[in-house]
């Protein structure tokens, strides 16, 4: 599975005709509407104005344009192609944009033959958020600057025009200084051992979404935190057992169990960053316990989680997923009942405890919808990580054994 938001679509190697057309076909038997990301377009005449929404694309989020695809009121309705009548697509596309926009936007271009009729094609066009801006859209004596604004292209105003400016001289700020305020000394992302003590604990998993973007920063608003909350308690089924928030730059809630003392903390803050840290192990009579049941559930909720966050706030940029899973008494690793994924169907050679030390990983995601194929391509990618460090691999049937979970949690 790909993920045509954000992998390279000119990769023939790893992104092949057959995934490309494969991916198009899934955006169109979701439904997956013209929006901040996409537009579609039938053929690749320039009567249609897609410069235009190129250019406004550039000037916003950056996004897709596929060719090929028919659409009604913005939802795509079926695959058809389209002609390329003897000219090379690729130039064509190419050649449009060198005339029509400046400076140059950053774009990638990938063209495929449709599998049931060789003599049409499906074109992807990419172009990426500029940092050059504005970008200016001129044909004949009519030279414009449009933004995205949902699903459409619009004029930019004085106020907008001021705005891409000021963008341009702000160009360094990454994801990387995103994640600094969750994962830092003083990030709020601690759990503490015993409960209600001053002892940070050192046995703990956390999870962190960090947009890596500079339109991610924004004041956290009230209604932020309201949408936040909603998403907690439908998503983790936190329902009461979520403190009262402090209010302040970031904002934070708990949740624990008095018959089963795990305490877990949920973070967003003021730029957009969304985090859960939880402990990670049991306390038994003798010795601790590391669930690798618990840590593959949080980990398919809270990407959920922040991808429906994400959508409610209307973010569609791409985003760094930060894991980290720290040990550092070791711990045995749990196997007892009422578990909904065995540590079997995890690791292939399962084990009978977790070294001390500390294991992180970051891996590039899309902050768009979020299907099966892509929530399993992310768990893997993770997993097989924390499997290779602790000297095994990832279990053939972690697939099949998270079906079930994976599909009723992207239900909610």
């Amino acid at each position: 599975m790909g993920n045509i938001f954000v992998d390279d679509i000119e990769n023939l190697e790893a992104y092949s005709d057959q995934q490309i057309l494969k991916d198009v076909r899934a955006l169109v038997g979701i439904g997956y509407r013209e929006g901040a990301p996409i537009d579609y377009k039938k053929d690749i005449s320039d009567k249609d104005n897609w410069p235009q929404a190129a250019a406004a694309f550039a000037n916003t989020f950056g996004g897709l344009i596929i060719f090929g695809v028919d659409e009604k009121q913005g939802r795509p309705v079926r695959v058809v192609g389209f002609n390329p009548k003897g000219i090379e697509t690729k130039t064509k596309l190419t050649s449009i944009l060198l005339s029509r926009i400046q400076p140059r936007p950053e774009i990638q271009i990938r063209v495929v033959s449709l599998d049931t009729d060789q003599t049409k094609e499906v074109a992807i066009l990419r172009i990426l958020e500029g940092d050059r801006l504005p970008y200016m859209h001129s044909k004949g004596d009519e030279h414009r600057v449009y933004i995205r604004s949902v699903a459409q292209k619009s004029e930019a105003d004085y106020l907008q025009l001021i705005s891409l400016f000021e963008r341009r001289r702000r160009t360094d700020v990454l994801a990387t200084s995103f994640l600094a305020e969750l994962v830092g000394s003083a990030s709020p992302l601690q759990v503490y051992d015993p409960l209600g003590s001053n002892t940070i604990s050192r046995q703990f998993y956390r999870f962190v979404v960090a947009p890596e973007d500079r339109r991610a920063a924004r004041r956290l608003t009230v209604s932020a935190e309201t949408e936040f909350k909603e998403l907690l308690n439908r998503i983790f089924n936190c329902n009461q057992r979520l403190t009262q928030p402090e209010r302040r730059r970031i904002f934070t809630s708990v949740r624990w169990s008095p018959t089963n003392p795990i305490e877990q903390k949920f973070v967003v803050s003021a730029v957009g960053s969304v985090g859960l840290v939880s402990h990670a192990c049991l306390q038994g009579d003798t010795k601790r316990y590391f669930s690798l049941d618990s840590f593959c559930r949080d980990l398919i909720n809270f990407r959920v989680f922040s991808a429906r966050f994400y959508e409610a706030r209307r973010y569609y940029g791409t985003c760094l997923l930060d894991v980290n899973l720290s040990l550092l008494d070791g711990a045995a690793v749990w196997t007892g009942p009422q578990q909904e994924i065995s540590v079997s169907d995890i690791l292939e050679s399962p084990i009978p405890e977790i070294s001390p030390g500390s294991f992180s990983t970051q891996i590039l995601i899309g902050q768009q919808t979020l299907t099966e194929d892509v929530m399993y391509d992310e768990l893997e990618a993770t997993l097989n990580e924390l499997a290779r460090e602790v000297g095994t691999a990832l279990s053939s049937s972690f697939r099949a054994a998270t079906s079930k979970f994976v599909k009723s949690q992207l239900a909610l």
